[in-house]
């Protein structure tokens, strides 16, 4: 399938390196190992080539990894390959998804675990860039690094960049119970985006609320 036109970005400030927000646990948030191995699943793969924004702790698996310790291992500073995982920190996503769309041509898909919330600016400008998204059906907790559990921060998603959406949103949809929904492809306008519930084609749904 064709690939989604990039959408040039404003410049936003400098982000801290992983674990410098003003909580004591930082942004240190280790991927439940069922959501990962969901979104390998839903690709094909039984590991990803790239993870910008992991941590010593991480059992996400992947053949590069940058856990933000210097510039050299930094995410944000470093290419991108392959299929990409990213788990941003969550206390400043904007760097990422700036940095996710200019890294799009060079990649083979990109999966994006984050929060599921619409009102904000760097979810807005990320449906514009992925081709899919699937919202989670239950809360999880977040282990943190050498405790059993860690916060729940609330609704999340996976959103997907790559050239089979398709088959991704019927993956999520249908055996993870996610409610999935078409990315953004119609500029700045306003919208509605319909949920593609089960018992639905992908291909016949209308994508976007006219």
């Amino acid at each position: 399938m064709p690939r989604r036109e990039i959408v040039e970005m404003e410049p936003a400030a400098p982000v801290p390196m992983r674990g410098m927000r003003r909580n004591a646990d930082g942004d240190h948030r280790c991927t439940p190992r069922f959501v990962w191995e969901a979104a390998l699943t839903a690709i094909g793969r039984k590991q990803f080539d790239c993870d910008p924004a992991t941590n010593e702790h991480s059992t996400v698996p992947a053949k590069i990894c940058y856990d933000g310790s210097c510039p050299e291992m930094d995410g944000l500073l470093q290419p991108w390959e392959g299929n990409v995982w990213l788990n941003f920190p969550f206390s400043n996503p904007m760097p990422w998804v700036e940095k996710s769309a200019k890294e799009l041509p060079r990649i083979r898909s990109l999966t994006v675990l984050g929060p599921n919330d619409s009102s904000v600016k760097w979810h807005q400008r990320l449906v514009r860039i992925v081709d899919a998204y699937a919202a989670w059906p239950k809360r999880f907790h977040f282990p943190l690094p050498g405790k059993a559990k860690g916060s729940g921060p609330g609704p999340i998603a996976l959103y997907y960049v790559g050239p089979q959406s398709n088959t991704w949103m019927r993956i999520m949809r249908d055996w993870f119970d996610c409610t999935v929904y078409p990315g953004v492809t119609d500029g700045d306008r306003p919208i509605i985006i319909k949920p593609i519930r089960k018992g639905k084609s992908v291909e016949d749904v209308n994508q976007i609320e006219k």
